[in-house]
Order: C-alpha cells, then sequence, then structure tokens
C-alpha cells in the first residue's frame, strides 16, 4: 500500500457486471464508475442494490499506476481497516489451520471406517 500516493488516477478499470447482492456485498469499500461517467463513486452494498443487473467499471490493484505499490482509489476503503499487515497474516493462519484440521479429520473417518469395512469383510469370510 503506498504511503505516498492515495489516488493513480489511472484510466485502466476493470469491468464487472454485477448479478446479485452477494457480489455487491463482494466488491463493496470499492471505487467504480459508470458508464460515460467521469465521476469516481465508492460502492455502499447497502445503499446502492440499484446497481445490481448494471455493469461498473471498478478501480483495482491490478491496474494501478503506482508500480510496485498500490494506491488508496485502487484497493479501496479495506486498505484502511488493517495498516498493519500482521493482522491479515494471522487471519490467514487461523484460516489454513481450521482447513488443515478438517481435511485430517475427513481422512482419518475415511481411513476408520476403510478398516471397518476391511475387518467386517474378514469376518464374513471367517464365519463363512
Amino acid at each position: 500500500m503506498s504511503n505516498e500516493v492515495s489516488d493513480c488516477d489511472t484510466k485502466h478499470l476493470v469491468d464487472i457486471n454485477i448479478t446479485s447482492k452477494k457480489m455487491l456485498d463482494k466488491y463493496n469499500g470499492r471505487y467504480y464508475k459508470l458508464d460515460n461517467d467521469r465521476n469516481l463513486y465508492l460502492l455502499n452494498s447497502k445503499r446502492d442494490s440499484h446497481l445490481i443487473g448494471k455493469t461498473l467499471h471498478f478501480r483495482s490493484p491490478i491496474t494501478c499506476t503506482c508500480g510496485d505499490t498500490v494506491c488508496h482509489k485502487c484497493f479501496g476503503t479495506t486498505s484502511l481497516l488493517n495498516l498493519d499487515i500482521s493482522d491479515g497474516v494471522s487471519g490467514f493462519e487461523v484460516e489454513e489451520v481450521t482447513k488443515v484440521v478438517r481435511t485430517l479429520i475427513t481422512k482419518n473417518s475415511f481411513n476408520c471406517w476403510k478398516l471397518l469395512l476391511q475387518d467386517n469383510q474378514q469376518l464374513r469370510l471367517s464365519l463363512g
């Protein structure tokens, strides 16, 4: 995140067709333009439900012209939430640990069922 540039004034925008409320929520806090409009607006998903079904032209970190950093307008207002990247890293790590634990539980459950089925087949064969 750039500490020096708040707006790079890029002309390269990303076109997104907003198809649902869920998608509108996903882009909440991002800056966009409408067709044939020079103004830049901040998306508020609670207020802007009239935008569902329209194509919006979003500012994006991908098209930011700040070089190795990203300006605040291209990143959106979420840049103001986590000023310390370590908060995001720890949140990511917690999510990853949860995914790993779920995967291991599923894998171990599958192995237990597999062993039970094998034991059941051997029992049937021995009882004949």
